[in-house]
């Protein structure tokens, strides 16, 4: 059964990862898991967010997309599938050589929050001829272009897509565009980019805002709802707490 990367949403008119979706919940932009179809407009395969509509400490899978009814699925026309059956066939004859290639996966984290997560409160007042063109051409745009970046403003999306990869064992090809705001971005590979205290020496103030710094620890609860974390790692060279 072909795997679905990315859905388009009927609530927004535009193509999203399961990340974004929950990102998108949480803000008020989506509220239903179930409004989510294939990326290609030829094809009608009703597809559900799982997950979408909670948060990371209550759930046990990330979120990601299934179809909705093994009914429903993937029309004959449907170029978004023939291209992942073609796909698999060449994984699957190079890994039989020991060849096997691999396309990272590629994502912006914000660190301002982007535009189309301000607009929580969206209304559709379009007819439904303008809106069946709006899913036209928010289809072909992603199909012409065969490119879309990701685009995550949540700390626990950016956890969620490092965890991901480093189950799939990506880490070393997957990266991120950090996005500072004033035009500052910087791209980093995954493996680069979040860090194990215990594997680093101490970095400067200004290098430890580069990073993502991650060990075990012990979290507090602070009266005010916050929380603080007292890692039992340290640096290398370093007996700092």
């Amino acid at each position: 059964m072909a795997k679905i990367e990315l859905a388009y949403s009927e609530e927004i008119n535009d193509i999203v990862d399961a990340i974004e979706a929950n990102e998108l919940w949480m803000d008020g932009v989506l509220t239903d898991k179930k409004a989510f179809e294939c990326i290609d407009e030829k094809c009608s395969a009703k597809i559900t967010c799982r997950n979408m509509d909670t948060f990371a400490h209550s759930r046990k899978m990330m979120p990601h997309f299934i179809y909705a009814s093994r009914d429903n699925m993937h029309s004959d026309m449907c170029e978004v599938y023939r291209e992942f059956e073609e796909k698999e066939k060449e994984t699957n004859k190079n890994e039989t050589k020991n060849k096997a290639k691999h396309i990272g996966t590629k994502v912006c984290f914000h660190m301002i929050r982007p535009e189309n997560h301000r607009n929580t409160m969206r209304t559709n007042t379009k007819i439904e001829s303008e809106i069946k063109v709006t899913k036209a051409e928010a289809r072909r745009k992603y199909l012409d272009t065969k490119e879309r970046k990701s685009n995550y403003y949540w700390l626990n999306s950016m956890i969620s897509y490092y965890v991901k990869s480093f189950v799939e064992k990506k880490t070393d090809i997957d990266s991120i565009e950090v996005d500072f705001g004033k035009g500052k971005k910087y791209i980093y590979k995954l493996n680069s980019f979040f860090k194990r205290i215990s594997n680093e020496q101490e970095k400067t103030d200004k290098d430890k805002m580069n990073y993502v710094y991650y060990g075990k620890g012990i979290l507090y609860s602070r009266d005010d709802g916050g929380y603080d974390i007292v890692y039992k790692e340290k640096f290398e060279d370093s007996d700092k707490k």
